[in-house]
């Protein structure tokens, strides 16, 4: 019995040295790029951490600085491809939107064209797109409807606020009978949830009777 086990004991330690002399060299070689890879991974996740913290550092020192440190400070980050790019671009679109209403479209329209932002940023400044359009007179109040109109079309988010404005265009055009969209609110619970949504309906309703 002790030699029949000794055979099988020296048929395995055989057939794994052959395993080893065939394959060793690769599994080694395998082993070597796996840890590698895994050496890359890290540091490029360690790396773009850092960046990240880098960048926040930058945008709360920017927002916490004067009015025009902040707008200058905001300029030089509007086009990093993260989170802290976006919202600068906004809040410049948002500073300009009154003052240089092309300077603040150029501010949303860096957010449109960016890879890197999600899609409720990119919603939230195409509405704000139309409504410093509308304001300075860039387009029409017939052409501003039908932009909201392709914006309800398009769009996952803000619809709400769309749909309000829709209803404020119709408050500055006088059309007295037009109000289906506001009773689309009023009486749509499940769609429209906010109180405040709700009350500013009400509000603009009462202008158009």
């Amino acid at each position: 019995m002790d030699i029949l086990q000794e055979i099988q004991e020296e048929h395995r330690k055989e057939k794994l040295y052959n395993f080893l002399q065939k394959y060793g060299k690769i599994i080694i070689i395998i082993i070597l790029i796996s840890i590698v890879c895994a050496s890359i991974y890290f540091s490029l996740y360690l790396n773009k951490k850092k960046i990240a913290l880098e960048y926040h550092s930058k945008y709360t020192a920017a927002m916490n600085s004067s009015q025009n440190d902040k707008i200058a400070n905001l300029e030089m980050l509007k086009y990093a491809d993260n989170v802290y790019g976006t919202l600068s671009s906004i809040e410049l679109g948002s500073f300009y939107a009154d003052i240089d209403p092309i300077k603040s479209i150029r501010n949303y329209e860096i957010v449109l064209k960016s890879k890197h932002s999600n899609k409720i940023y990119k919603d939230f400044c195409q509405l704000m797109i139309i409504g410093v359009s509308v304001n300075s007179g860039r387009v029409d109040l017939n052409q501003g409807m039908e932009l909201y109109k392709g914006y309800l079309e398009r769009a996952k988010f803000f619809k709400s606020l769309a749909t309000l404005a829709q209803a404020s265009l119709l408050v500055k055009q006088g059309k007295m009978g037009k109000n289906a969209i506001l009773n689309n609110i009023l009486t749509s619970s499940e769609k429209y949830t906010s109180n405040l949504l709700f009350y500013i309906a009400q509000i603009i309703k009462k202008r158009l009777l």
